[in-house]
């Protein structure tokens, strides 16, 4: 088992094996890069449309890959669909997807995070049988498995209360955004407030705002040295303050991959309990 924390896209997974979008985990892992400052989207304009000029957003690379689950892969795609000096549409960016990871991205959930999950102890790869012949490999919740993606939907119900807590409670709202740390992108109802939850520098008495443990994952099966920590400076949520309509309807057309993925996840083992927590889609 793996010592480091989840990423963003890894949860995302995690919290609904079954009908969690390849496209999905592709765009919280694009978004985890944009909100450590290597990917930048702009929106300049591109091309002429009758008389009027639309603007497509473009993706670039303006830093290092950090050593982090998937960072290396998504730069490699955006790396090989800039096509020209200012960076790669998100058409683009999907054309070059689908050749590194397949139709609806199938690999990237099947080959690489799923495996991964599996990895941490946190999935189980089982093989249903007919006369004794396989019929397909599917990956379920391990019992720590379905205790983190409890721990995590726990996280995410307190982060959906954050636009309120901002002003009512500014001290719980710090709180909130310290344990839930990158999380925080697999709640779509933030996007509006990124600004406003960069503001609140979020650093409480007894926590290192730099360098801050994820709660224990208690019956997880993590100990406190494996929980892991995050390093909320190089997380800038307000890189993400920017205006997500033109961005989530170019990239939602582009990777619609026309729902989940039947064939590569299970119900949970040890419960049943398979709803998944909300994400960027």
């Amino acid at each position: 088992m793996t010592d480091a924390p989840l990423t963003p896209a890894e949860a995302f997974v995690l919290l609904d094996p079954v009908q969690s979008r390849p496209s999905g985990a592709f765009k919280i892992a694009f978004l985890t890069l944009i909100a450590q400052g290597v990917l930048a989207i702009r929106m300049p304009e591109t091309r002429a449309v009758f008389r009027w000029r639309e603007r497509l957003p473009v993706v670039t690379v303006v830093g290092d890959p950090p050593p982090m689950f998937l960072a290396a892969e998504i730069i490699n795609v955006i790396r090989r669909a800039e096509t020209y000096k200012t960076g790669a549409t998100i058409a683009a960016v999907r054309a070059s997807a689908v050749k590194i990871f397949g139709n609806g991205l199938l690999k990237l959930k099947k080959q690489m995070i799923l495996p991964a999950l599996a990895a941490r102890g946190l999935a189980l790869r089982e093989t249903d049988k007919f006369l004794g012949l396989p019929l397909r490999t599917r990956y379920v919740h391990s019992p720590s498995g379905l205790a983190e993606k409890r721990r995590i939907e726990m996280l995410l119900d307190r982060a959906r209360l954050l636009p309120s807590l901002i002003e009512s409670d500014p001290a719980e709202a710090k709180a909130v955004i310290l344990a839930a740390g990158p999380l925080l992108l697999l709640v779509p109802e933030l996007k509006g407030i990124y600004g406003q939850l960069a503001a609140l520098d979020p650093v409480v008495e007894g926590v290192d705002g730099a360098d801050f443990s994820f709660p224990s994952g208690g019956e997880t099966g993590f100990s406190d040295d494996q929980a892991g920590s995050f390093d909320f400076g190089s997380f800038d949520v307000g890189a993400l303050d920017m205006d997500f309509g033109a961005f989530d309807a170019s990239f939602d057309s582009s990777f619609d991959d026309g729902g989940g993925d039947g064939d590569s996840g299970g119900g949970d083992s040890g419960g049943g309990d398979s709803g998944g927590g909300g994400g960027p889609d």
